[in-house]
């Protein structure tokens, strides 16, 4: 195995898209309510953790419930957010996540014939789409936990430098 090339753009975590998604859930709740929960620091605070929570799960099912209580002046908010709405509220930031590829890929003499996913972003499955769609001769690696994939690169690597023997990492965790 061998890294040709790669790029890291520190814009562009996951809690870009986190944010856009409580960004749309505040709208929801100010319309409704014509309270506006981005005036309050803890307001926010619930609202990005909720939203964090509902991409996760939108990144496996279809919809996801945000419940949050309290949210502003003892107001609740409930409400479902489909994985449809959330490709649409990130869908400008896709172009973001997919132009350093397009650089890299562009910049690059070699064939690619495997892509390995990274960060907790890549299981939004229309991130994982497009970055699919711009190599489909490629085998994208599904089966590596993009969470984990920096440490175990950076363990193989340590390995290689430090001269041991080939390590294989087994899951105790299930």
């Amino acid at each position: 195995m061998s890294v040709e090339k790669n790029i890291f753009r520190a814009d562009l975590g996951g809690q870009c898209l986190t944010k856009d998604l409580a960004d749309y859930i505040a709208q929801e709740f100010r319309q409704k309510w014509k309270l506006d929960p981005q005036e309050s620091r803890r307001a926010m605070s619930k609202l990005l953790h909720h939203a964090d929570n509902c991409k996760h799960v939108l990144s496996t099912l279809s919809s996801a419930h945000v419940n949050i209580e309290s949210l502003v002046d003892g107001v609740d908010w409930s409400q479902n957010v489909t994985r449809a709405r959330f490709e649409n509220i990130i869908s400008s930031k896709i172009s973001s996540y997919i132009e350093p590829a397009k650089k890299v890929i562009e910049n690059f003499d070699g064939k690619i014939t495997k892509i390995v996913l990274c960060g907790g972003s890549m299981k939004i499955p229309k991130l994982q789409s497009a970055i699919a769609n711009l190599l489909p001769e490629a085998e994208v690696l599904s089966g590596i936990n993009p969470d984990e994939v920096i440490a175990v690169g950076c363990a193989k690597q340590a390995g290689m430098i430090l001269d041991l023997p080939e390590l294989s990492l087994t899951d105790t965790s299930t």
